[in-house]
């Protein structure tokens, strides 16, 4: 990989491929710098590299950034909603993902995040862990993180 930094920050990389692949990451990649991430926070929603879409943790918030959180099934919802987005960005579905990573705050929601999460697929399911964590942003009850394969799963 190579990155160009500014102000001690990265403003581009470079994953060294064939042109075709280094074209369509670089095409990826913008529409991730697209794509807000609802607030200051410094991250991009979604970055392509090598074939995969690495999306960022979503929280229920709504387009203006305020948490959607009248019951946990309404709050998980609109996460699930926010992945989607990202996903619906890059011309993907909740099919091509490979990989989640969820966090919630009392592992009491636990059945309840996978009857919202089970709703959103109508293939296999992606490998997926569940952690219990002390607090998310917002105080935020889940965060999904998840890897999306930029070519179709089978």
């Amino acid at each position: 990989m190579v990155y160009q930094v500014e102000n001690g920050k990265i403003t581009e990389y470079w994953v060294q491929t064939d042109r075709l692949g280094l074209e369509e990451q670089l095409k990826h990649n913008q529409q991730a710098a697209a794509v807000k991430t609802g607030g200051k926070a410094p991250y991009t929603a979604a970055v392509a590299a090598n074939g995969l879409l690495y999306v960022s943790g979503q929280i229920g918030t709504d387009a203006g950034g305020n948490l959607v959180n009248t019951s946990f099934e309404v709050e998980a919802q609109q996460v699930m909603q926010n992945l989607g987005n990202v996903l619906q960005t890059h011309g993907l579905a909740y099919n091509n993902l490979v990989n989640v990573t969820i966090y919630l705050t009392s592992m009491q929601q636990y059945a309840a995040i996978n009857e919202v999460y089970s709703r959103y697929f109508t293939g296999a399911f992606p490998a997926r862990v569940c952690i219990a964590v002390q607090e998310l942003p917002k105080q935020a009850r889940v965060e999904i993180a998840a890897v999306a394969a930029l070519q179709a799963v089978k």
